[in-house]
């Protein structure tokens, strides 16, 4: 910085860490399209220019969010990894060896020790939280049927924030029927139900980040028993204000 001068950055970073970058990321993607398949890691040289580092994998971590090119250039020459993507650098920094000199409260520079912690912490916590699809076939409570499911359709899903009971919905929000099981849904998540035909069962499809708890099912003989019917038709009444 000193050597070059404060008025001359303005073009060393317009030529070398935009243009230069741009022009290699060009040549190969023109190079792939004609055929081209590398023998080493593609872009690396256009990581190294925009990141300002000699090597591919300490570029590797300033573009996964580690704010500090010293922080990256230790930790690399200390270690010496081998990673080329997301996932090489979170199994690197679940590793053992990491874990042990994070906690050093030095490592990788005394300087750059807090930054790296909170990296690490950001990384791993993100990388945690990948989305998944799940299926459970869940029991309905036949007690409180407010109108009749049909099967096939496709149905929301809204768990209650009070008491964590799991109603079926129509799109539109309409209570259809209870499950007998409660549920603390972690979010954010999507949840969506179905019937098949001939199953008074609901096919509860969840996707989302973390998981969900579901409670252990109730003994369904402990409440008064009715039919689909019964309930709705009692509901029905309930609505038109027949009964208290």
């Amino acid at each position: 910085m000193r050597d070059i001068g404060p008025d001359n950055m303005r073009f060393i970073e317009d030529a070398f860490a935009y243009r230069l970058v741009w022009a290699l990321e060009a040549l190969r993607m023109r190079r792939i399209a004609l055929g081209w398949e590398p023998e080493i890691i593609a872009g690396g040289a256009a990581a190294c220019l925009e990141t300002g580092l000699p090597r591919f994998v300490m570029a590797v971590l300033v573009r996964a969010g580690l704010p500090s090119r010293a922080g990256a250039l230790a930790a690399v020459n200390d270690l010496n990894p081998v990673f080329v993507d997301s996932a090489g650098l979170l199994d690197w920094l679940k590793s053992d060896e990491l874990i042990a000199l994070t906690d050093t409260g030095e490592w990788p520079t005394p300087e750059t020790e807090e930054i790296w912690k909170q990296f690490r912490s950001d990384m791993l916590r993100s990388g945690a939280q990948k989305w998944s699809d799940r299926e459970w076939q869940r029991n309905v409570d036949p007690n409180t049927y407010q109108s009749e499911p049909v099967p096939g359709r496709p149905y929301r899903v809204e768990v209650d924030d009070q008491d964590q009971s799991v109603w079926i919905c129509t799109p539109d929000f309409q209570r259809v029927v209870k499950l007998r099981r409660t549920m603390i849904d972690r979010l954010p998540s999507v949840l969506s139900a179905s019937f098949e035909q001939g199953s008074t069962q609901a096919l509860v499809r969840r996707l989302g980040r973390s998981k969900s708890v579901w409670s252990e099912a109730y003994d369904l003989d402990a409440k008064p028993f009715q039919t689909r019917a019964a309930a709705i038709e009692r509901h029905e009444y309930a609505v038109a204000g027949h009964l208290i």
